[in-house]
């Protein structure tokens, strides 16, 4: 491409806006610099030193863009000129209800901690209440069939105790096997 051209995209690039604006100049303000080089549209070079801004055809993008950035530029120069003395004090202050807030957090997390170990120890005691529940349960239904099936007195824990070893022992001997009777017809066939 000659250098007395541009494209659309250099353009835009230099002027700092988007292609999609400058293709919309190019029907108003730019349509004298426009011309079509290798089928495609390129703007002279001089569009470079044109100025657009004292124009009265502004669009309203433009003029709202314009708006925008001396909205911006105040408000830069207004943050910068606050003091950063007041910026601090803003911070610090910030930071101390940040610290008042976690020390009360911790504070909470403490009480939830007291009150999970009170829990756990009552958890605990319970659980071995119903142990005890249960061995009592076991020693009175056991007194309670005793009770029923020889009709004797109740037992006290050592005759339990004595009587759950003899059944232990009872269970860990295996009877011998007895030889197997042979029937008539294997004796006659001696199988």
């Amino acid at each position: 491409m000659s250098s007395d051209y541009i494209t659309v995209k250099e353009y835009a690039t230099i002027k700092g806006c988007s292609t999609q604006y400058v293709y919309k100049l190019l029907a108003t303000k730019l349509v004298d610099y426009v011309e079509i080089v290798n089928g495609k549209k390129c703007l002279k070079i001089s569009v470079l030193d044109a100025d657009f801004s004292k124009s009265p055809t502004n669009s309203k993008s433009e003029v709202a863009n314009q708006v925008d950035n001396r909205v911006a530029n105040q408000v830069d120069n207004q943050v910068a000129t606050t003091s950063s003395s007041a910026f601090e004090e803003e911070l610090k202050r910030i930071n101390a209800r940040n610290e008042s807030l976690i020390d009360d957090l911790r504070n909470e997390i403490k009480e939830k901690d007291a009150q999970l170990s009170q829990m756990n120890e009552k958890l605990v005691s319970l659980f071995e209440t119903n142990q005890r529940l249960m061995e009592n349960n076991q020693r009175l239904q056991l007194n309670y069939q005793m009770l029923l099936g020889d009709g004797k007195n109740i037992q006290t824990d050592e005759e339990v105790e004595v009587q759950g070893a003899r059944v232990e022992e009872e269970t860990e001997t295996v009877p011998e096997e007895k030889p197997k009777k042979k029937g008539f017809l294997s004796w006659l066939f001696n199988d």
